[in-house]
C-alpha cells in the first residue's frame, strides 16, 4: 500500500510492505552536473507536488570490471543525476534508532540500492531506520586540484566525501519525519565505505550527524594509496591533457563519459606506466581532511571496528565456478621475489613502530602455519599487514581513548 510523509523538502510517497515502510531514490542533494559537476554537493530544491519514493535512484557513473563484477551485481540504472536515498522504516517507528550505511567498492564502484544494501530485514527484524545513499564515484567524485575550487566552499577535493556528510546533514533534518531519532544515528560502511565513515567520524565539523560509528575492514591505507592534494593534482591534469582539455574544462564533459574515457586512460600502457592506480580520492587536501584515516583523532563516540579472517582472497584469489580468474593480482613467486614483495608491502601497510624484517615475518609464518605453501601464507601476510594490523591498531587507540573519556553509553551529544 501506499505510505505518504512530509519533509522539509516535500511530501513523499513510498510503500508500505509487511511491516516496514519503503521510502527509495529521495533526492538529499542537487543533481551534481553542469555547473554542479566536480562541485561541493548543493541543497536538493523544494518540491510542491507528491513525490513517488518508491524506486531505487539510479547509480553513479562507474566502470565494472573483473573481481567488482563479482562484488556488485548488474546495474539497472546508472546516471549522474545520483544523489539519492534511500529509507527503510518499521511501521509505526517513533525515535526509533538511525543506521546510516555507505557502501564500499574503492570509492569507484557500488551504490546503495544494491541488494546487499537493503534495509527491509534490519528495520523489520530489529525496529531500526535503515539509510543507504549513493554519492559520487571516480573521477566524479574524487578528481582534486586548486583550478576546481568551489568557491562557495572552497573545497577543491573529495567531492564524493562531501556528497555523504551532506546526507548526514538531510538525515538530520528529515528523519524524524520517518520515525527516526536524529540523535541516535550511526553511521556505518564497509572498505571503502568504512575508510570514509572513519574520516567523517575524524572531522570536527561532523561531530553532530551521528552518534556511533561502524567501520567494517577500512583500508586504512598511508601514501601512495591515498594521496595528498599535489599529487591527486597532478592525475588530474593528466586526465585533462589526455582528453585534450583543461582541469577547469573538465566540468564541460558529460560526466559518464569522463568516467568511461578515464577508464580507457588507466588501460592504456603509458599512462598506466605513470599512474598504476587512479588518484581519485580521498585526498588529504587540508580543508577536509587533515589526516589519514589511520591517524586522525576519531570523535568520542562508541566505535565497533573489524575485519575478516582472510581479506587478501578479495585480491588474489577470486573465481567464478567455471574457474574465470577475477582477481587482480598474483601472489609473489618464491624467494628474493617474495621477500621484496613482502618488504614493499610492510613499508606502504605496516603501522607500528619498529616494522619486524620481512626474513622475521616469513619465519613467524612459517612457524605458525608449518602446513602452508608460499601463497597460503602470502594470503594470510598480506591480509594482517594490510588490514587487520591498521585496523587493529585504531580499535585500540580508540578504545583506550573512550575508557578515559566521559562518554557513557546510550544517547550523548
Amino acid at each position: 500500500m501506499e505510505i505518504a510523509v512530509e519533509t522539509p523538502a516535500g511530501r513523499l510517497a513510498g510503500r508500505r510492505h509487511d511491516g516496514v515502510d519503503h521510502f527509495l531514490g529521495i533526492p538529499y542533494a542537487a543533481a551534481p552536473v553542469g555547473g554542479l559537476r566536480l562541485r561541493s554537493p548543493r541543497p536538493a530544491p523544494n518540491w510542491t507536488y507528491i513525490l513517488q519514493a518508491d524506486r531505487i535512484g539510479p547509480a553513479a557513473p562507474q566502470h565494472l570490471a573483473g573481481s567488482q563484477t563479482w562484488l556488485n551485481e548488474p546495474i539497472v540504472r546508472i546516471d549522474e543525476d545520483c544523489l539519492t536515498l534511500n529509507i527503510w522504516a518499521p511501521v509505526g517507528a517513533r525515535d526509533a534508532p538511525v543506521l546510516v550505511w555507505f557502501h564500499g567498492g574503492a570509492t569507484r564502484n557500488g551504490h546503495g540500492g544494491a541488494a546487499a544494501c537493503d534495509g527491509f530485514r534490519l528495520a523489520r527484524e530489529h525496529g531500526i531506520v535503515v539509510v543507504t545513499v549513493n554519492y559520487r564515484l571516480g573521477v566524479l567524485g574524487g578528481l582534486a586540484h586548486p583550478d576546481l575550487i568551489d568557491l562557495d566552499t572552497g573545497f577543491s577535493a573529495n567531492w564524493g566525501l562531501q556528497d555523504k556528510i551532506a546526507s548526514l546533514r538531510w538525515v538530520q533534518e528529515a528523519i524524524a519525519a520517518f520515525g527516526g531519532d536524529p540523535r541516535e544515528v550511526t553511521i556505518a560502511g564497509q572498505s571503502s565505505g568504512a575508510a570514509n565513515v572513519v574520516l567523517i567520524a575524524q572531522d570536527p565539523d561532523c561531530r553532530g550527524l551521528f552518534r556511533a560509528v561502524i567501520a567494517q575492514s577500512p583500508p586504512l591505507f598511508q601514501p601512495p594509496m591515498f594521496v595528498g592534494l599535489d599529487a591527486a593534482a597532478e592525475y588530474t591534469e593528466a586526465v585533462a591533457a589526455s582528453l585534450g582539455t583543461s582541469v577547469a574544462g573538465l566540468r564541460d564533459l558529460d560526466g559518464a563519459d569522463l568516467v568511461r574515457r578515464e577508464a580507457a586512460l588507466l588501460r592504456d600502457a603509458d599512462f598506466a606506466s605513470r599512474f598504476p592506480r587512479p588518484r581519485t580520492a580521498p585526498t588529504l587536501d587540508g580543508r577536509l581532511v587533515h589526516a589519514w584515516p589511520h591517524d586522525g583523532v576519531l570523535a568520542d563516540v562508541p566505535l565497533l571496528i573489524g575485519f575478516t579472517r582472510d581479506e587478501a582472497k578479495f585480491w588474489y584469489d577470486l573465481a567464478l565456478p567455471d574457474g574465470v580468474r577475477l582477481s587482480p593480482l598474483s601472489p609473489p613467486r618464491p624467494g628474493a621475489p617474495f621477500e621484496a614483495a613482502l618488504r614493499r608491502l610492510i613499508a606502504l601497510h605496516y603501522p607500528f613502530e619498529p616494522a619486524p624484517t620481512p626474513v622475521a615475518i616469513l619465519a613467524g609464518y612459517r612457524a605458525a602455519m608449518p602446513e602452508a605453501g608460499d601463497d597460503a601464507l602470502w594470503l594470510a601476510i598480506y591480509s594482517d599487514v594490510v588490514f587487520r594490523a591498521p585496523i587493529w591498531r585504531l580499535g585500540t587507540r580508540s578504545a583506550a581513548r573512550l575508557s578515559s573519556s566521559t562518554i557513557s553509553p546510550g544517547r550523548s551529544r
